[in-house]
């Protein structure tokens, strides 16, 4: 094996930035609970019938609940296209991924995220305020991909809750793929001296969703498109966390 020194051609030292998602998931509820008795939840639900009536929109949950809204914001994520399908309304050009990112324990690297931007891409970052790490590859951390209009892989066949036009929760999902940790812990190991010492934790799966026009340069910015102006429904999606601040313009 050559020494890592050769296989890197510049390094460069610089701050990261990272996110807690339960912290962030915390103070948007927060933010929430301002406005008691305005907002009804239905979670574990899915719109299965919807409509305009005049001025409003009709909408018919799979429970058999009947909702009247006077606007419709679509940021339903993977789902986006089956939401818009369920309006009548034309999809978003979508690319789904289903991937799998592994949480090791590198205690060499605390506080430490180490990325190769170039050729065999890797990623070694904190995650959150876990003491954990996340561990992702572009060869090996998207394990099926689909472009239909809807999220459509063969694990779905095994999975009856899981469907194109209803997700199921891929991280606990038995049919979700066999980890591909011991291919990223390899590609790992030409770069980093102390990878022997990485541990797998466990993996995380989910389905990543993009636009097709991130495929030429992976910027992944935020969509916003009114679908319709009375009623009003707006679809707004976002391939990155950080460019939901494109929202500020619009709003």
């Amino acid at each position: 094996m050559q020494p890592a020194r050769v296989r890197v051609e510049a390094a460069y030292e610089t701050d990261e930035f990272s996110f807690d998602a339960p912290e962030l998931r915390a103070a948007l509820l927060a933010r929430l609970d301002a406005y008691p008795g305005r907002l009804h939840w239905f979670l574990g639900d899915t719109a299965i019938e919807a409509g305009a009536n005049g001025d409003n929109w009709q909408v018919t949950l799979r429970s058999g609940t009947r909702v009247t809204a006077a606007s419709v914001v679509n940021a339903t994520y993977a789902g986006t296209n089956a939401l818009l399908a369920t309006f009548g309304l034309p999809p978003v050009p979508l690319k789904y991924e289903l991937c799998e990112m592994v949480l090791v324990d590198a205690p060499a690297h605390r506080d430490v995220a180490l990325t190769v931007m170039d050729g065999s891409f890797f990623s070694l970052m904190p995650f959150g305020h876990t003491p954990w790490h996340s561990l992702s590859a572009v060869a090996y951390t998207p394990r099926r991909t689909s472009t239909d209009i809807l999220p459509t892989f063969p694990c779905q066949r095994l999975a009856p809750d899981c469907g194109p036009a209803a997700l199921a929760n891929c991280a606990n999902c038995p049919a979700r793929p066999v980890s591909s940790y011991p291919y990223m812990h390899t590609l790992a190991r030409r770069f980093l001296p102390p990878a022997p010492r990485l541990r797998q934790v466990e993996s995380l799966f989910t389905v990543k969703t993009v636009l097709r026009t991130a495929e030429v340069d992976d910027s992944r910015p935020t969509l916003i498109r009114t679908e319709s102006e009375r009623p009003p429904f707006v679809t707004l999606f976002s391939g990155k966390v950080n460019t939901i601040y494109d929202l500020d313009e619009a709003l």
